[in-house]
């Protein structure tokens, strides 16, 4: 009897053990950076190493701690913790093939000779007050000598700042919170997201002090998150609302409002405009430096795909290179395009209760296809002569929207745009195939001209069409295919 105990507890502390290191192989080979820095001896770890050195522990724990695990998974995790670093790029920052060819690489760290050097020095011995035994930053654990190791850091960066124990920010140009204001760190495109998906943040200004902490409070227990008056300030910089600050949820819902909060942001390189937004929509397209601008066109094909609220519609300016159909950046949704004001009371969603909008837009090979409620234009010369054109609409609906669009006499007489028609996007849908439009209520949408047989191109605004309506109309939806290009036997009023 006493033999057939001993072989169940063998057996059960033996099932422990391999429910551990499973726990553990997954969790290091799937969710972990592919590197991190050791705290203890600062040394770069690959996931290999990382394993091999948690392997060897777990063999080493006695039957007692095994059988005291509850959950293996949550102790795999535990076992693991990082910090993960935020901060904007300067001068000589240190490369992984300096950490990993250098073990000693903390003594080259002065101020003068490798100030990255010794910011990511400064960075590390914070994270050990935060009691994590590993530690990431973009800028060294990261071989952007490999291609592979590269797209996977793009495509995983949003995951690992959400996983991580605390983000410790840098803020390089501030001392204290009045400087938010005029930090650069919240005008970059890469720390949108490292803002966003962290559970717990902690801000250090330029001399690397706690900007909130005190005795009582120290930063280490702290979670700048839940400091309301963090949040009100970041909320007056950023425009981003304080629950967003808080419990964000990446998706392509809200896209409007989650390209206004990039659209004031800047990258060096051009395709980062797209990159750095994948894990806001929870977006994946392959990574390819070198194609410019159409890495944010495939972000928002990707997007459209996805996507089933009118709100994605809600953008003005230039459109992109690539498809007439689709905005060129960011930009084309923020101000002045279109600004907070603006958009209160405007529907860009619909709810449980009604349908707003086209919610099954499609791509085709000639563009966006989308179903809209159209309603006739009408231009009024404002003067004898050489005077312009201003547009107007029918009598009942009240253009917010200002300045009105207009168009130059001579542009007039050559593309003749008396075919214009208004595409409202976030009509009500009623029974059927159709849309309405309620007194009272605002709505947007965009001056489409036909162009051939095949579709309408979207006419190119310097803001997104916006207006209330004081009489209500029900009609039939129109099935509108926004075109990419020019039909060569239409018009164009785009430029």
């Amino acid at each position: 009897m006493e033999s057939r105990t001993q072989l169940e507890l063998e057996s059960a502390v033996r099932l422990k053990r391999n429910q551990l290191l499973d726990a553990l192989g997954r969790h290091v080979f799937n969710d972990l950076p592919a590197h991190l820095i050791q705290i203890s001896d600062m040394k770069l770890l690959s996931r290999t190493d990382l394993w091999e050195d948690l392997r060897a522990y777990i063999r080493g724990l006695s039957s007692a701690d095994l059988l005291a695990l509850r959950s293996p998974k949550e102790d795999a995790q535990a076992r693991v913790k990082y910090a993960i670093f935020s901060h904007r790029w300067g001068a000589h920052e240190p490369s992984y093939q300096q950490l990993s060819r250098n073990q000693r690489w903390m003594d080259d760290a002065t101020p003068t000779n490798s100030p990255g050097l010794l910011k990511l020095l400064r960075f590390c011995d914070k994270v050990r007050v935060y009691g994590c035994p590993y530690a990431w930053s973009d800028t060294c654990c990261i071989d952007k000598s490999s291609s592979a190791e590269l797209e996977e850091a793009i495509r995983a960066m949003y995951r690992w700042y959400r996983d991580a124990e605390v983000c410790i920010v840098h803020l390089a140009a501030t001392d204290n919170l009045a400087d938010f204001e005029h930090e650069p760190w919240f005008t970059r495109g890469w720390t949108l997201q490292e803002l966003l998906a962290p559970k717990r943040i902690t801000f250090y200004n330029k001399e690397w002090a706690s900007i909130f902490g005190n005795a009582v409070c120290p930063a280490e227990s702290r979670n700048d998150k839940e400091d309301w008056r963090v949040l009100g300030t970041i909320t007056k910089v950023t425009g981003i609302p304080a629950g967003d600050l808080r419990h964000f949820r990446p998706g392509c819902e809200r896209v409007s409002e989650k390209m206004r909060w990039a659209s004031q942001r800047g990258t060096t390189r051009a395709e980062d405009v797209a990159y750095a937004l994948l894990g806001i929509f929870d977006i994946t397209i392959p990574i390819s430096y070198g194609e410019g601008q159409w890495a944010f066109h495939r972000l928002m094909e990707g997007i459209a795909q996805r996507s089933s609220e009118p709100g994605f519609f809600a953008w003005a300016g230039d459109a992109s290179p690539y498809s007439l159909a689709y905005p060129c950046s960011p930009a084309s949704y923020g101000m002045p395009v279109l600004d907070a004001q603006t958009v209160t009371g405007l529907r860009l969603t619909g709810s449980v209760f009604e349908e707003v909008g086209d919610q099954s837009y499609s791509i085709t090979k000639l563009g966006l296809q989308v179903k809209l409620l159209l309603l006739p234009v009408r231009w009024i010369q404002q003067a004898q002569g050489l005077g312009s054109y201003t547009l107007s609409f029918a009598e009942g609906i009240f253009l917010e929207t200002s300045p009105s669009p207009t168009l130059s006499q001579a542009y007039y007489e050559i593309f003749k745009p008396e075919q214009c028609v208004l595409g409202v996007v976030n009509y009500t849908r009623v029974t059927g195939d159709r849309g309405t439009l309620r007194v009272g209520e605002r709505y947007f949408g965009f001056l489409l001209m036909p162009s051939g047989r095949s579709g309408y191109v979207k006419a190119r605004t310097d803001q997104v069409l916006v207006w209330r309506c004081m009489e209500g109309v029900t009609k039939d939806l129109e099935n509108v295919c926004l075109l990419n290009t020019l039909s060569p036997y239409g018009r164009d009023i785009t430029t």
